[in-house]
């Protein structure tokens, strides 16, 4: 830091402005302040830690009593230098209504290529910015850099924390400090979150030690061999089941075959109804043509009596409609007679009120177009009255820029005089000018070199900022892997389910089958329930037919005795005629013994041979009769047997029912308690979520191990790139350094070749009177152009008043057109007031007759109201003609339908008795019987099929029971058998399964482990890395830990300022005294006057403590580093001098003087006559007067 100009303002004895030139004082590295006691030669450094931090030692409250009771403010500005940058500190306090001092304004300003730019306007923000750019706080300043009166040994005496913190910022130990501790910590943490992963990632790829994958392999090989003999077993299962399959295959189809042949025994009834069914349905075909007839007449009929009785209705409506549509004819008629006339005479007056609309039309378009003859004069008028305006200003304007351009003249003739005085400036400009451009070249390459540098720095943060967010990355990684969700069941649980799952759908498939068979047994039931009922219909039908039959032959039997009695009598009578038949030819007769026999005539032998046809008919008829009757009672037998077979069949069917119960309440007593109350649907609809969900679950365990193994990877990438990062840095950090060396090298340089420019930035200075050289040569340039805009002007001059005088004549022409324009305007208006009354007269007479509307549309109306009337009279009248056509129409239709009626009637009574002839012949009892015993074509299609395949399939069945009990022959296999082998060869089936899965399982898990155990080897090289690193960094943490290091480095940088300060004394002391750091890390002085002896610094003497003070403060500056890296180039002294004899006075002057070669800058404040005689720099302080004038400053040389 380099103090470069003060200024002082109403502070303490300071009235007006005082200015402190430090550049100045600070030429030889040492000036004093001199000054008469109370003059305000330490009101100087007053202003100096006013305006940087806002306080002064000596004020109360470090601010109040500070502004001069004669102002009512006070003002501090300090302008210094930091390395390359330079700053203006400025403040500026106001007196309060109380008597007190407010802060009124302040400011850090900081000035980027001789521009300044505020940095700071608050005062905490620029109390912190003057901290972070000197890097002292108000107390380490006032201690080490400026000493004001009172504070000269305080540094000397301060112990402990306080030392410490003073000494860790001026040394800018933060780093080995608590900042040094938390990086440690963080690195160290850092080491454990890495640690933790890689342990987290070895956890998570489980136990992948060699070890175990050679466990792995032994399983699995163990594992193939079990499959391999499950795997024969099953192929002689397999060679056995086909075997046995055939045998039971063609046993169960043997007993189907068996059944369907019981059945077909059983249905041999029922057949035989159906083809009685059939030949009945033939006899009623004979019938149906007759039942058609009569039907079709009677529909006929209905249909007839139907629309007689919609006819009369209709006909009652139609005339009451007729008289209605009458009235409003008439009514329609009337109204055009009254409201027509009036319609008619409006339409005339209408006519009349058309032609004036059309009159005063053409008023309307006369006054329209007037009125824009009117308004295009207006505005010309207005356009006219624009020109004149606007040729006004532009008139006005030339005569301003005429004027004007005579001043610029006039100014610019001044200017091009000046041509011959800055020659010679721009001569030394250019000299000043080109040794800066060397310079600033250096500077330049400088730049380039920070720029390098903070390029590097830059790099190194964002790969530090990289790195954490890496780390950030790496952690939130794991953090996301932590909370991936997981399944709800386990890979186990959900095998478990999954076999649960399979036992409870065997179970309801079970129990479908056994419903559905139920179900089916059932259905069978019903039917033999039918066919019990049909059969015992028809045993009742038969039982009718024997008795009608039994009547029948006793009856016959009966008749045909009586006529055998007959027949026996008529014999007797008419034996001979009998004998006579006997006879034969050339025979002798017995009673005679004749042999020529007569043969009596047929008309003899009639009477007997009737009597004989009659006995043979009833007895053909008693024959046929018992034939019936047999067949009655074979038929009656056949129905009770099958009825016998119906039923038993009926009592199998229920103990099946029953056995299949049985089997159902023990399926439902494996389900779940709850269950019991669920249908198969329920429970089907159960199977199926549960299905579902296990798929679900199957999906959400792979998708979490893809998604984990994933997870796993990445934290991998993220490992290499964190690694990768480090390598980077660690790189970015070496060229830092080489960098910093070279940067070193050319400031060294820069300082040689500023002494040169400086030489020749003073002798510009000095011929430029104040002016910069970009000044000068804008003023070069500014006379160069004076002289051509000189000529450019002369000529705008000409142009201009030319311009002027076409300007006046133009705006005369506007003036005279403007007056003709308004002329016109008063001619149009008066010509337009005219047609306006005369379209006002027309307007009321048209209003009368339209009231305000079109006499168009009013005509329109009252045309359209007439012609509504006429076209209602005409729709009524053709209206009542309709209806009364109507009327006529459905009065004749009635009339024909009862003739018809008539007819109809006929022809049915003809239809009915035909009918009931043919019924009576084909043995009907009546119309309905015959049309019951109809079928449709179809139906007896169908019943005629099912009679064939009933055939059919009773020889099909025949020939297939024959042909299975062939095959099968001597081979048996009995059901239990079957079954316990099928469930053996299932029994291991399921165990190759299982078997077969636990072997593709192991093989997945040898090759996840062969590759986890490659990852897990690499973890396991990580994790002794970072339990190698974790150690040393705890190692690290536990002696960062606290202030013990920072105080280490900070004794130790005392120690080496207690060093230089000791040779400083010895000089100062002539070898007598030294100052020594104690085992507490206070001050201490050894006597080596007295045999080395160590004494306390309390038991100085006031000159002995300054002396030591001294050293202790120029040994503690020498060393300062402003924020870490510029040095400290000034010191102030406010005390001291005036307790020390000549000699010491000399000996200290001559360490001060040496100062100067190590480039720092000490200012003593003194009013010792020697010091002012010795020093060739002196801030002279005239101290103030009594009401009048201020403290005043002035620099003396020599």
């Amino acid at each position: 830091m380099k103090p470069l100009l003060l200024k002082i303002e109403g502070l303490n004895s300071f009235r007006k402005e005082q200015t402190v030139d430090f550049t100045k004082l600070s030429e030889t590295g040492l000036f004093g302040i001199f000054g008469p006691t109370g003059s305000g030669k330490s009101t100087i450094l007053d202003g100096i830690t006013l305006a940087l931090y806002g306080k002064v030692e000596r004020a109360k409250g470090r601010a109040q009593g500070i502004i001069n009771q004669h102002e009512e403010k006070t003002y501090v500005q300090f302008t210094f230098s930091v390395g390359k940058k330079k700053y203006i500190a400025e403040r500026s306090f106001k007196r309060n209504n109380e008597g007190g001092v407010n802060l009124h304004k302040c400011r850090l300003l900081e000035m980027v290529d001789e521009t300044e730019q505020v940095i700071a306007e608050k005062q905490g923000d620029m109390d912190k910015k003057i901290t972070e750019i000197i890097g002292l706080t108000f107390e380490d300043f006032t201690r080490a850099v400026v000493l004001p009166q009172g504070k000269f040994a305080e540094f000397l005496s301060l112990q402990g924390k306080d030392r410490r913190l003073m000494l860790q910022r001026i040394f800018s130990l933060e780093k080995y400090g608590v900042k040094l501790y938390e990086k440690v910590k963080s690195r160290l943490n850092s080491a454990k979150n890495e640690l933790k992963l890689v342990c987290g990632m070895q956890s998570e790829l489980g136990d992948a030690s060699e070890k175990a994958l050679i466990k792995a392999k032994e399983e699995l090989k163990k594992q193939e061999t079990v499959v391999l003999e499950l795997k024969q077993l099953e192929k002689s299962y397999g060679k056995r089941y086909e075997e046995l399959k055939k045998i039971i295959e063609l046993k169960r189809e043997l007993e189907k075959a068996q059944k369907e042949w019981e059945d077909i025994k059983v249905l041999e009834p029922s057949f035989q109804l159906k083809l009685q069914r059939l030949e009945l349905a033939h006899k009623a075909e004979k019938v149906k043509p007759y039942c058609q007839v009569v039907n079709n007449e009677k529909l006929a009929l209905d249909k007839i009596c139907a629309h007689l009785a919609n006819l009369t209705e209709e006909v009652n409506n139609l005339e009451n409609i007729l008289a209605a549509t009458l009235k409003v004819y008439q009514e329609l008629e009337n109204k055009k007679n009254t409201r027509g006339k009036e319609l008619e005479i409006k339409l005339v007056k209408l006519e009349q009120a058309l032609a004036e609309e059309k009159l005063r039309q053409e008023l309307l378009e006369k006054r329209e177009g007037l009125k824009k003859d009117y308004l295009a004069a207006k505005k010309a008028g207005e356009s006219l009255k624009a020109q004149q305006k606007e040729l006004e200003n532009l008139r006005s304007r030339l005569q301003v820029k005429k004027a004007e351009l005579a001043k610029i003249i006039q100014q610019k003739e001044q200017i091009a005089q000046l041509e011959e005085v800055f020659a010679a400036k721009k001569e030394a400009w250019q000299e000043f000018k080109e040794s800066e451009k060397i310079y600033n070249e250096l500077i330049q390459d400088v730049k380039e070199k920070e720029t390098q540098v903070e390029g590097v720095i830059r790099k190194i943060s964002l790969l530090l900022k990289e790195k954490e967010e890496i780390n950030k990355e790496l952690l939130k990684k794991k953090q996301e892997m932590d909370t991936l969700p997981v399944p709800e069941l386990t890979q186990d649980e959900l095998n478990t389910a999954q076999k649960e799952l399979n036992d409870y759908s065997e179970v309801i498939s079970s129990l479908e089958y056994y419903l559905a068979d139920l179900d089916a047994q059932e259905k069978d039931f019903s039917q033999f329930q039918k066919e019990i009922n049909l059969v015992l219909e028809n045993l009742k039908t038969e039982e009718s037919t024997i008795n009608t039959l039994t009547d029948r032959k006793q009856l016959l039997t009966q008749e045909i005795a009586n006529l055998d009695k007959d027949f026996k009598e008529l014999q007797s009578k008419n034996l001979a005629l009998f004998l006579r038949k006997k006879l034969e030819e050339n025979k002798p007769c017995p009673v005679c013994g004749s042999l020529v026999h007569v043969i009596p005539e047929e008309e003899e032998e009639k009477p007997l041979k009737k009597l004989e046809e009659v006995i043979q008919q009833k007895q053909e008829e008693l024959k046929q009769v018992e034939e019936h009757l047999n067949q009655s009672l074979n038929k009656e037998s056949s129905l009770k047997s099958k009825l016998e077979l119906l039923e038993e069949n009926q009592r199998k069917i229920r103990e099946i029912q029953n056995n299949l119960i049985n089997k159902i309440k023990e399926q439902r007593n494996k389900l779940q308690p709850e269950w019991l109350s669920w249908d198969v649907k329920d429970l089907k609809t159960w199977q199926n979520q549960r299905k579902r969900y296990l798929i679900q679950a199957q999906e959400q365990i792979s998708t979490y191990a893809q998604v984990k193994e994933k997870y796993i990877e990445q934290l991998a990438d993220i490992n290499n790139k964190l690694n990768s990062v480090e390598q980077s840095l660690a790189r970015e950090e070496a060229n830092r350094d080489f960098l910093n060396e070279t940067l070193k090298q050319g400031r060294e340089k820069l300082e040689i070749i500023s002494l040169d420019k400086e030489k020749k930035e003073k002798f510009f200075y000095e011929k430029a009177e104040g002016m910069t050289g970009s000044e000068i040569e804008e003023k070069v340039q500014e006379i160069k152009k004076a002289r051509q805009d000189l000529i450019l002007l002369r000529k705008k001059e000409a142009e201009i008043a030319k311009q002027l005088e076409q300007t006046t004549e133009s705006l005369f022409k506007v003036q005279e057109e403007l007056q003709k324009n308004l002329q016109r305007l008063e001619s149009l208006e008066v010509e337009g007031k005219g047609y306006k009354q005369q379209i006002d007269q027309l307007t009321a007479r048209i209003n009368e007759v339209t009231f305000g509307n079109k006499a168009e549309d009013v005509k329109q109306k009252v045309e359209e109201e007439l012609r509504a009337l006429k076209d209602s009279l005409e729709k009524a009248a053709q209206q009542l003609e309709k209806n009364r056509l109507n009327y006529e129409e459905k009065k004749n239709l009635y009339s024909n339908l009862s003739h018809e009626k008539k007819k109809t009637e006929e022809r049915l009574e003809k239809a009915l008795q035909e009918l009931a002839e043919k019924i009576k012949v084909l043995q009907f009892s009546s119309q309905v019987e015959a049309e019951e015993a109809l079928l449709t074509p179809e139906e007896m299609a169908l019943l005629e099929k099912e009679i064939q395949e009933f055939k059919n399939k009773k020889l099909l069945v025949q020939k297939n029971l024959e042909s299975l009990k062939n095959k099968l022959g001597d081979k048996d296999i009995e059901e239990e058998e079957w079954q316990s082998f099928l469930q053996e060869m299932e029994r291991n089936r399921e165990e190759l399964e299982k078997s077969q899965e636990l072997y593709h399982k192991l093989i997945g898990h040898v090759e996840r482990l062969e590759t986890n155990n490659i990852r897990w080897r690499q973890l396991e090289e990580e994790k002794k890395h970072w339990e190698e690193l974790l150690d040393k960094l705890t190692e690290l943490e536990k002696l960062f830990r606290g202030n013990a290091f920072v105080e280490f480095i900070a004794e130790e940088q005392l120690i080496n300022v207690s060093l230089d300060a000791s040779r400083i004394l010895a000089d100062l002391t002539q070898s007598r005294y030294a100052l020594i750091v104690d085992s507490d890390g206070g001050f201490i002085i050894r006597d080596d006057a007295n045999g080395g002896l160590y004494r306390p610094v309390s038991t100085l003497s006031g000159g002995e403590t300054f002396l030591t003070s001294l050293a202790l403060a120029l040994a503690l500056s020498s060393q300062i580093q402003i924020r870490g890296k510029y040095p400290l180039e000034f010191f102030f002294l406010d005390e001291g001098f005036g307790t020390l004899d000549r000699d010491l006075l000399e000996t200290v002057m001559d360490s001060l003087e040496k100062l100067q070669s190590q480039k720092m800058t000490v200012g003593v404040i003194s009013h010792v006559p020697e010091l002012r005689a010795r020093l060739q720099r002196r801030l002279i302080v005239t101290p103030a007067e009594n009401g009048g004038k201020g403290t005043q400053l002035e620099i003396e040389v020599g």
